[in-house]
C-alpha cells in the first residue's frame, strides 16, 4: 500500500502502510507498521492503527471535525482499558492541508 497523502512527514518516516481498516465521516484509520530502526537490528517493527482525522470530512465542517478530534485524543489519553486501543501520540498538521 502506498502512504496516504494525508499523513503528515512525522508519519511517513515512522511507520509504513500496509492496508485501509476503514473510513467514515470525519477520518480514515489504516494499519500500519513501525519502520525498524537501521541502528538496532533487534528492533522488531509493531502493528498500529492511524487515524487520520478529517480527511473524509462529507459530514459537518471542518470546525467540527476538529473539535471532535481534540476530544478524542483528550479522552484517550485518559483511558488504559484492554479492549480500547491505546494512544500512543497524536500530532497536528503545521500547515493547512488539501483534504
Amino acid at each position: 500500500m502506498q502512504t496516504p497523502k494525508e499523513w503528515p512527514q512525522e508519519i511517513t518516516n515512522s511507520y509504513e502502510p500496509i492496508r485501509n481498516l476503514g473510513s467514515g465521516g470525519f477520518a480514515s484509520v489504516v494499519l500500519a507498521r513501525t519502520k525498524s530502526d537501521e541502528n538496532n537490528k533487534k528492533d522488531i517493527p509493531k502493528k498500529v492503527a492511524i487515524k487520520v482525522m478529517g480527511c473524509n470530512n462529507t459530514v459537518g465542517t471542518k470546525d467540527a471535525s476538529s473539535l471532535y478530534a481534540k476530544r478524542e485524543i483528550e479522552l484517550l489519553q485518559q483511558l488504559n482499558h484492554c479492549g480500547i486501543v491505546r494512544l500512543y501520540d497524536s500530532w497536528e498538521p503545521t500547515s493547512p492541508s488539501s483534504y
